[in-house]
């Protein structure tokens, strides 16, 4: 994901709801991405959003054009 002050400063800039995780796994350790964004001392909401729920977002409203689109 990048270094945990970059993480936190993208956080502080853009909002949790505009920040997708990401490992770049296979090229790094997932658990240790994970344990950047993990020991940040984000909001339990923040994480949730972060860790998944952006993505779900994310993917649901491409679903939503593709459909429009058929």
């Amino acid at each position: 994901m990048g270094p945990p002050k970059v993480i936190t400063e993208a956080v502080a800039m853009f909002g949790d709801e505009r920040i997708l995780f990401g490992s770049d796994y296979p090229f790094k350790s997932l658990s240790e991405e994970l344990g950047k964004i993990t020991s940040l001392n984000l909001p339990n909401e923040s994480l949730i959003r972060i860790l998944g729920e952006n993505a779900k977002k994310l993917l649901r409203r491409i679903r939503n054009v593709q459909g429009a689109l058929r």
